[in-house]
C-alpha cells in the first residue's frame, strides 16, 4: 500500500489489534504542476521534503468488528515554494466490521479524520481539513486485495475564503503480491468539487473563480490563487518493498497523475513522483 499517497490515509491493513502502535515515515516528491495551473506559462514543478510520526491503539469489539484511533504531527519541506512548507497536526478513527471469519472475507469501515496545518508564510493556506470515508474490501486469493469507497473532504481557511473547499472522490485500489511481502498496488479515482488553481489572473478565470486572492507563495510575481468548480481523474501505480536491514521498514516508491476539468475551460493536469521509507513500532 501507498505510504504517502493521499488516497491510502485511513487503510488499517497492517494495524495489529488491541495493541499500541507507532508509524515514522519520511520521504521525497516532485510535483510537475504545484501551482495547478492550466498555462503553459504559469506551471512550475517543486521537490517536496516530508516527515510524518503518529501513534496509535487498535481494539477488537467482539469477533467480528474493531476500531482504532491515531494522532500525530507531519511537516513538508518546499525547495522553490517555500512558503508552502508548513507543520500540521492530525487525528483520525475508524470503526471495521467484517460479517464473517476467514482469510478472504469482505470488511466494510467508516472513519474521519482531522488535519489542521500552518504554513510558514502562506496565510491564505492555513486552516482545518476534515475527511469522512465509506469504504469496503477483501482479498480475492493470497496476492490479490481490493478496496473501494467513497471519501468526502471539507477545507476551512482561518484567513481568506479561497481555500475553502469541499470534494467528493470515489476511489478503487488494488494490491498485487509479487514476491513475499513485496507489492505491486496501484489506485484510480474520480473527484467532482472544487479546486484552487494559482495562476496569472485573466478574464476567463475571474469570469468563473468563486474566490480569488494574491498568492505569496510562488516562486514569481503577480500570480493569485482562485477557486473554481471542477471534476477530475486519477491514477497512480507504486512498488513497496521491505527494508532488509530495518526491521518493521519498507521502502515505497510511486507514481500518480491527475487531471482535473475546471469550469470556463479551466483544465490541468500533471505527474507526482514520490520515494520514501515507512517503519512502524
Amino acid at each position: 500500500m501507498a505510504v504517502f499517497l493521499v488516497a491510502h490515509w485511513l487503510y488499517p491493513t497492517v494495524v495489529p489489534a488491541g495493541e499500541l502502535f507507532a508509524d515514522v515515515s519520511g520521504g521525497w516528491r516532485h510535483d510537475d504542476n504545484i501551482g495547478n495551473a492550466a498555462a503553459d506559462a504559469d506551471i512550475q514543478s517543486d521537490e517536496i521534503l516530508r516527515a510524518h510520526v503518529i501513534g496509535g491503539y487498535s481494539h477488537l469489539l467482539g469477533a467480528h468488528a474493531s476500531v482504532f484511533a491515531k494522532a500525530g504531527i507531519e511537516y513538508a519541506n518546499y525547495h522553490d515554494w517555500k512558503d508552502l512548507t508548513h507543520l500540521g497536526a492530525v487525528a483520525e478513527g475508524a470503526w471495521r466490521y467484517a460479517p464473517q471469519a476467514g482469510y478472504t472475507a469482505p470488511w466494510f469501515q467508516l472513519g474521519a479524520r482531522l488535519h489542521y496545518a500552518e504554513y510558514e508564510d502562506s496565510a491564505i493556506r492555513n486552516g482545518y481539513r476534515t475527511e469522512a470515508l465509506a469504504m469496503a474490501g477483501r482479498r480475492l486469493s493470497d496476492r490479490i486485495d481490493v478496496r473501494g469507497g467513497y471519501r468526502f473532504e471539507h477545507r476551512v481557511a482561518t484567513d481568506g475564503a479561497v481555500f475553502d473547499t469541499d470534494e467528493h472522490r470515489l476511489f478503487v485500489d488494488l494490491d498485487y503480491k509479487l514476491i513475499g511481502p513485496v507489492l505491486l498496488y496501484g489506485n484510480a479515482a474520480v473527484h467532482t468539487g472544487e479546486v484552487v488553481s494559482t495562476a496569472t489572473p485573466g478574464p476567463r478565470i475571474h469570469a468563473v473563480a468563486e474566490a480569488i486572492e494574491p498568492d505569496p507563495a510562488p516562486a514569481g510575481p503577480g500570480l493569485n490563487a482562485y477557486r473554481i468548480d471542477a471534476d477530475g481523474v486519477s491514477a497512480t501505480i507504486g512498488f513497496n518493498t521491505p527494508v532488509p536491514i530495518i526491521d518493521a521498514a519498507t521502502f515505497d516508491v510511486a507514481v500518480g497523475y491527475h487531471a482535473v476539468y475546471g469550469e470556463g475551460g479551466n483544465d490541468y493536469d500533471g505527474f507526482i513522483w514520490e520515494a520514501g521509507v515507512f517503519l512502524r513500532f
